[in-house]
């Protein structure tokens, strides 16, 4: 990425776009002429996440595609209760299936030097630019592989629950993300109505990591230093982000609220979205999340 970034800058192209794709990965054959019409079409986005699908079925072990959907499932899952709760940034921050602009590739540093992580690092700090997207209109398909390269992401995940032999994946209490619903909902009243948030108020998994982090002190700030609800937001977005967040839901994971199935909190929050879990299995729900996913609902 920064070898593009730095061709582009050569022939002062700002609005090149940098593409992120696993050499392992196979994509749908639009894949190329897809990301060139969004970023024409959307001249204002920094970047965009390009929706994906980990293949199902192929000449791997059944073991592998069985993990790939409890993994995937997952991730839909975390993605669909951000965007339940009412986070700003419910974006997928895979590595595999992002482009962004070279202009905002520069401006936030480029991408770092992690070792494990560094996709969802990197694309939280191209969310703070503003107007990130989605793009649905192709998809590219990383592959299910095992690989204990990296402590987490997909072949760390695969491997653990390949070796553990154990199909009921666990995953963050859907409970976590109604009470962040609750907090977040406050947020935007209090952007409005320019009152003092109270700490107190929310439920004491939530009540006790605001405290750790100084959120009182925090919110007078930002309520004091923004001029109206857009600024305040912004303000908010910039320390409540996606690197917050998830210390958030650990703390209340280790803390106060056991992990669920995935099955089982998948279903809470597909009820929630409106949409009729049943008695699906697990690979019909994925399916199920993957269609409205797509949809951009």
């Amino acid at each position: 990425m920064d070898e593009a970034a730095y061709r582009f800058s050569l022939n002062g192209n700002d609005n090149g776009i940098i593409v992120c794709l696993d050499a392992d990965c196979t994509v749908q054959p639009n894949y190329l002429v897809e990301i060139e019409k969004h970023f024409s079409n959307n001249i204002k986005t920094a970047g965009c996440s390009v929706y994906f699908e980990h293949p199902l079925e192929g000449k791997q072990e059944p073991s592998i595609y069985d993990a790939i959907i409890n993994y995937e499932l997952y991730l839909r899952y975390y993605v669909g209760a951000l965007r339940y709760c009412g986070f700003h940034a419910p974006y997928h921050t895979i590595g595999s299936s992002m482009a962004v602009t070279n202009k905002a590739y520069q401006k936030q540093g480029g991408m770092n030097q992690r070792k494990a992580g560094e996709d969802f690092y990197f694309l939280h700090k191209i969310f703070h630019l503003g107007n990130f997207s989605e793009l649905n209109t192709t998809t590219v398909y990383p592959s299910p592989r095992i690989s204990n390269r990296v402590p987490f992401g997909t072949g760390s995940a695969i491997s653990k629950i390949v070796t553990a032999g154990n199909n009921n994946y666990p995953v963050y209490a859907f409970e976590t993300f109604e009470i962040l619903k609750v907090f977040f909902d406050q947020i935007k009243v209090n952007a409005t109505s320019r009152e003092m948030i109270n700490i107190d108020s929310f439920a004491p998994a939530l009540k006790n990591f605001l405290s750790a982090h100084n959120a009182a002190s925090k919110m007078i700030e930002i309520a004091t230093q923004t001029i109206n609800s857009k600024t305040y937001l912004q303000r908010f977005a910039h320390w409540f982000d996606g690197f917050m967040v998830l210390k958030c839901v650990h703390y209340m994971r280790d803390h106060f609220l056991e992990q669920e199935e995935v099955l089982v909190a998948t279903k809470k929050l597909m009820n929630n979205l409106n949409i009729s879990p049943g008695n699906l299995t697990k690979r019909e729900m994925l399916l199920r999340l993957r269609k409205h996913d797509r949809s951009g609902s």
